[in-house]
């Protein structure tokens, strides 16, 4: 599989849930004879009054994205010559998801969920960079996907259970996060590596 500009998004009605599931699709051309649909655990609340998919185009932003993260996460160099992407590669699956979480999910305010800060060295972060957040429910490992002078956009890849059930929240579900609450990923669950699988 190789990165291209005509890969498609696809909103589909989630079982009359008042959600759309969110899907990858690969157009029949070039790589495949036919259509690949990649499904996501990304959900959205829809407006839509027809159960009809709807497929929206992947934007700059997302294939950008995309290619920093597989860069990053899986140490893999997409401006070298030759370069194919495996979609039955777990890490890659989640890299969509990742993307997918970005461009859908309704970022939530961190504040309310987050423990006494730690004093720390600032570190220093940039977009696909690994995270991790000091929450009630303890360290919880996060990407960056979107940063401005003030907040870091974090999709999870950990859920975080409160003792509200309205608030908890999921893998994929995305946080703001203020920069100086930001943390090295060490904190967390887990330990990144090129190695690593995101579930």
């Amino acid at each position: 599989m190789q990165v291209k500009s005509d890969w498609l998004w696809r909103l589909t009605e989630a079982h009359d849930s008042g959600l759309d599931k969110v899907s990858m699709v690969l157009p029949c051309a070039g790589d495949f004879e036919e259509e690949i649909q990649l499904e996501t655990e990304v959900h959205l609340l829809t407006s839509r009054h027809h159960p009809a998919p709807l497929d929206l185009e992947w934007t700059s932003d997302d294939l950008g994205l995309f290619v920093v993260l597989v860069e990053k996460i899986l140490g893999i160099d997409l401006s070298a010559p030759k370069v194919s992407l495996n979609l039955d590669d777990d890490s890659l699956v989640g890299v969509v998801h990742i993307v997918a979480a970005a461009r859908f999910a309704t970022p939530l305010p961190a504040e309310e969920l987050l423990d006494k800060p730690i004093s720390t060295p600032l570190q220093e972060f940039d977009v696909g960079d690994w995270i991790s957040i000091h929450t009630l429910n303890g360290f919880k490992v996060a990407i960056i996907v979107e940063m401005d002078s003030v907040d870091a956009k974090c999709v999870l890849l950990d859920e975080v259970l409160m003792d509200d059930p309205d608030v908890c929240l999921e893998a994929y579900d995305v946080l703001m996060v203020n920069r100086h609450d930001l943390l090295i990923p060490e904190f967390g669950d887990v330990m990144p590596s090129a190695e690593a699988i995101i579930h």
